[in-house]
């Protein structure tokens, strides 16, 4: 590892970046972060190695926005010897997206419904937590994420016959922000 640079975060939750040499004297670029407390596996830049042809590669500074929001900067040379600039970064937004089983249920029968949410990190990782899914101020159910996707069933009886558009709302992590789903399912309930 050469010159690490790590980025200033609240108390539990750091990042650090550098180089390492592999057996060949090639320069690689490492990620290393640290949420909670609890420090991940030091991996490769993602996506550096495609670019990192010539294996020699740098990165230069780390500037963090906010914790959770930080860049990296640098440089890397291309197949054909060229230095290249690299930026990449490392975001705790989160997009939450809801599904329905069917678009249709009968009244008495909603519990056939099955609601899916998926909660995905813009910069990559896993969100945890929970994601409450409502039409309007109407909470139908909350779902604990498991591998940043869960699923619910609708209780019977729970909404009367009608249209209703059902959203999901990620309430955030230590690690993650929150986030809403922008589109909302249709659902249908009939006689």
């Amino acid at each position: 590892m050469t010159s690490p640079s790590q980025a200033p975060r609240p108390a539990g939750n750091c990042a650090v970046s550098g180089e390492y040499n592999d057996p060949r004297n090639g320069v690689h670029l490492f990620v290393l972060t640290e949420a909670n407390g609890t420090w991940g596996t030091a991996r490769e830049l993602p996506g550096s190695a495609a670019l990192n042809q010539k294996l020699f590669a740098r990165l230069l500074t780390v500037s963090c926005a906010s914790a959770g929001n930080c860049a990296v900067g640098g440089f890397y040379m291309d197949a054909h010897g060229a230095i290249r600039a690299l930026v990449a970064d490392l975001s705790t937004v989160t997009s939450a997206r809801v599904a329905l089983s069917a678009a249709t249920v009968r009244y008495g029968h909603e519990q056939t419904e099955r609601i899916s949410v998926r909660v995905t990190a813009r910069t990559g990782g896993t969100p945890g937590g929970q994601v409450s899914v409502a039409t309007g101020r109407q909470v139908l159910c909350v779902i604990k994420l498991a591998g940043g996707k869960g699923t619910c069933t609708l209780p019977a009886k729970r909404l009367r016959p009608g249209h209703y558009q059902v959203s999901a709302a990620y309430g955030g992590s230590k690690t993650y922000a929150s986030s809403s789903s922008g589109a909302k399912a249709a659902l249908t309930v009939v006689r």
